[in-house]
């Protein structure tokens, strides 16, 4: 369960920002490296803030998905999938999204995350913010 933590802290270092792909393109935000002594990726939360957007051309979402790994290199998504769709509507836009989940047991060091836009869209004003809780 989120939301659990009665420390709930945040850190500088463990938050980023990054702007949204051109249309049916995706990019990767900077990784997360979760440290390599005694952490538990159970204890984590994962906070993820998507701000209102704009008209869409179509009605496709915005798909963020969870990735790791163990060398900060070769990512792969993260098993079982953790994903965020931000649904598109075409004669209102999307409304803002703030999503928290914990890590599973099983990810690996580093995180990061893709970002991937609907067919037609380019949001590429619009920056999604990242940020590790614990």
């Amino acid at each position: 369960m989120a939301n659990e933590f009665g420390r709930n802290i945040q850190d500088a270092v463990f938050t980023t920002s990054k702007a949204l792909p051109a249309a049916t393109a995706t990019n990767v935000s900077d990784s997360f490296d979760l440290g390599n002594v005694g952490f538990k990726p159970e204890e984590l939360e994962v906070e993820i803030s998507v701000p209102a957007m704009p008209l869409h051309v179509t009605a496709n979402n915005t798909t963020i998905t969870l990735h790791d790994s163990a060398d900060n290199s070769s990512f792969a998504e993260v098993v079982p999938m953790t994903q965020v769709k931000v649904l598109g509507v075409v004669s209102t836009g999307s409304v803002a999204v703030l999503c928290r989940f914990r890590l599973p047991p099983n990810t690996r060091r580093y995180i990061a995350f893709s970002q991937t836009c609907g067919a037609t869209d380019t949001l590429t004003a619009t920056s999604i913010t990242y940020t590790l809780r614990f």
